[in-house]
């Protein structure tokens, strides 16, 4: 809902504790794409725990 008050095409979405999305949103074609995830975030790059 902030995103859409925004007015942004892309958005984070969280799943879960510690699991992150980052997806484009097309407003034309009505459309979604994961362009990124994240599953630990809090953990530097190419660490999963």
């Amino acid at each position: 809902m902030l995103r859409e008050l925004l007015q942004t095409p892309r958005a984070w979405f969280k799943f879960g504790d510690t699991s992150f999305a980052t997806v484009g949103l097309n407003r034309r074609n009505h459309t979604a794409v994961v362009t990124g995830v994240n599953l630990c975030p809090h953990l530097p790059a190419g660490q999963t725990g």
